[in-house]
């Protein structure tokens, strides 16, 4: 399977939107977009490595609300932190 570019045209605010979204997952427009279509077109992923059966958090991504993600930051706060007595 190879892939291909192709051209995509619409208004600045819906592709705003697209950029936004890609931001909050940390992947690119491309990948946005991909995975949006492929519902649409019967597949599971948009892109073709992607296409196979996962099983990782993926479906996760995204999912917390900012106040939630700001809440789960904090709660984690503390797994920063190395106690060096621990790994002597």
């Amino acid at each position: 399977m190879s892939i291909e570019a192709i051209t995509f045209r619409a208004d600045s605010e819906f592709i705003e939107a697209i950029r936004e979204r890609a931001k909050q997952l940390g992947v690119s427009v491309n990948v946005v977009i991909a995975n949006m279509l492929a519902p649409v077109l019967g597949r599971t992923r948009g892109t073709p490595s992607a296409s196979r059966p996962r099983n990782d958090l993926m479906r996760f991504c995204g999912c917390l609300k900012n106040v939630d993600a700001e809440a789960m930051r904090k709660a984690q706060k503390d797994f920063e932190t190395i106690d060096e007595e621990m790994w002597k």
